[in-house]
């Protein structure tokens, strides 16, 4: 199978870093390039990989996005020990916040953001089915192991003290999910679905959380 290092993790699966590597540049979308891109950057932080992240910053100059922070390249009589924090993005830092907390933490950061949500963004969040969107959020960004059956429960551990009752999540909340998105996107992680009914509720609850985890590094 090859060493482990060699292997990605992303959305629940393994592939070979070559696979990704080749997915993201052939790809042709810069959204789904950087999911990929981003995943590779992760993985290239844990097993400090500079010639990983320099396979990633080749990619990400043919979508024209910014390269990944590197250090100079050490002498011969150096020790190169490059300083792979800097090389991350944002969500991918989120992320390894989020996983190092504990239970009640994790709980806490999600329900501040739908706090802050619901007191700036209050027409973001109108009915129950809008916990589908949270869901997308905390599956594709945070913990992609949540089962849709595991969510009534954890939904209802971060909903805030005075929720409206027309907005608690409810037991048959998430069923609704194959009837308001399309077959065809529901493989897909919300940020690459072509049709999200919740896209914009997704991107400013995100936003929240996003920033909640990086004050916490």
């Amino acid at each position: 199978m090859g060493e482990i290092s060699d292997y990605v993790s992303i959305d629940g699966v393994c592939l070979h870093k070559d696979t990704l590597l080749k997915m993201a540049k052939s790809t042709g979308n810069q959204v789904i390039a950087e999911h990929y891109l981003s995943a590779l950057a992760y993985h290239a932080v844990i097993y400090k990989s500079q010639d990983i992240i320099d396979e990633v910053n080749e990619i990400r100059k043919i979508y024209n996005f910014l390269p990944l922070p590197t250090t100079k390249r050490p002498t011969s009589s150096e020790k190169y020990d490059p300083d792979f924090s800097r090389m991350t993005p944002p969500e991918v830092r989120a992320k390894a916040v989020y996983k190092r907390l504990d239970k009640e933490n994790k709980k806490k950061v999600l329900r501040m953001a739908l706090i802050v949500l619901r007191t700036n963004e209050i027409r973001l969040f109108k009915n129950k089915s809008c916990w589908i969107g949270i869901y997308f959020v905390v599956r594709d960004r945070l913990d992609g192991t949540i089962r849709q059956s595991d969510f009534y429960k954890f939904a209802t551990s971060i909903t805030p003290d005075d929720w409206p009752e027309k907005m608690k999540i409810g037991r048959t909340t998430l069923s609704n999910l194959s009837r308001k998105v399309k077959y065809e996107d529901r493989s897909e992680a919300y940020y690459d679905m072509a049709n999200n009914p919740w896209d914009l509720l997704c991107e400013k609850y995100w936003t929240l959380v996003l920033n909640d985890l990086l004050t916490r590094e």
